[in-house]
């Protein structure tokens, strides 16, 4: 905040059954200097993705679908031929070779999309990547079909069933879709960085293109509650858990991918796994180790803001030394 990196920024940390640390510094709305808080609702980014593949596991478990099942049961119209073989795995580990945004008009979008078939409808018959399954291409658009998934399997918008299934089973208050860009009070407006401690309001921008993998909102306490139900498997089966927090095997630089989960690390301890988040408007990181119940989060309402993962890491890091 001294360096003039983020507008407001909110971090936390949970360990055993409840909120041990929570500090937030700047603010929601530079105009009415609105104080940023634990408290503050904001873009979460693609933390999203690991809500999203709870909700696919939750449908696992019901037995209303595989992850083996082709997309092209859940999209019938879908011409992609290549694309229709891809599985609910593929699209889950991101090795559908589906390409990431195709400039930055598209990464930006401004266009609100009514439904999430009206939305994939812009990139889902493009020539992918590379053949299914020996690859990864990391893209939202995978989870924009994933939410396809969840509506045609579960009968509900994938709303509608992130409400009852997620937020409310995991006691998420403050978390919620962002449909349009509206701003009570209690939310945070969003930011760009013309330069340091220069900050820019966004009014035209539109998630409604990867709500299932970046168009979630919610604030740094219901993002440890989210956290709190995965490790205590109020949301989904250990085994589950298990499941899409194992290495693909796809991606070969970097941190390995799961299924919706980046797994930083394995030792003593445990796997550690998380996400990042990076969007117009939002800077975000999540840290788990589910075996200690440990979780850090921190949420920035400004774009680029690459220290949050320093700061989520180094909260990790104290709370796992203090457990020892």
């Amino acid at each position: 905040m001294l360096s003039g990196r983020s507008a407001g920024i909110g971090t936390g940390v949970f360990k055993g059954d409840s909120l041990t640390f929570s500090y937030s510094h700047g603010y929601s709305n530079l105009n009415t200097m609105t104080p940023f808080s634990e408290n503050t609702i904001t873009r979460l980014a693609s933390i999203a993705k690991p809500m999203t593949a709870a909700a696919i596991m939750q449908l696992v478990e019901k037995g209303q679908l595989k992850l083996s099942d082709p997309i092209s049961k859940f999209i019938p119209t879908l011409k992609n031929k290549k694309l229709r073989n891809a599985t609910v795995q593929n699209l889950l580990e991101q090795s559908a070779g589906i390409k990431a945004y195709k400039n930055k008009k598209e990464a930006n979008n401004s266009t609100h999309y009514p439904t999430l078939l009206k939305a994939a409808n812009v990139f889902m018959e493009r020539k992918l990547l590379f053949d299914l399954g020996i690859g990864f291409r990391y893209s939202s658009y995978n989870y924009t079909l994933l939410g396809i998934v969840i509506e045609k399997s579960s009968g509900l918008s994938y709303e509608e069933y992130m409400q009852e299934n997620i937020f409310d089973q995991a006691g998420m208050a403050s978390t919620s879709i962002e449909v349009v860009m509206e701003y009570p009070e209690e939310k945070s407006r969003i930011f760009r960085r013309v330069k340091p401690h220069k900050f820019q309001t966004v009014d035209d921008n539109s998630l409604s293109d990867r709500i299932p993998g970046g168009g979630i909102q919610s604030t740094v306490k219901d993002v440890l509650l989210f956290a709190k139900a995965i490790v205590n498997n109020t949301l989904i089966s250990e085994e589950s858990l298990k499941t899409i927090t194992t290495d693909s095997g796809y991606k070969k630089e970097g941190n390995p991918y799961g299924m919706g989960w980046i797994i930083y690390g394995h030792g003593d301890n445990g796997s550690v796994i998380g996400h990042s988040g990076g969007q117009l408007g939002c800077s975000s990181f999540l840290f788990v180790l589910p075996e200690k119940k440990i979780a850090s989060v921190v949420l920035a309402n400004t774009s680029g803001v690459d220290e949050v993962i320093k700061i989520a890491n180094d909260l990790f890091i104290h709370a796992l030394k203090e457990n020892n």
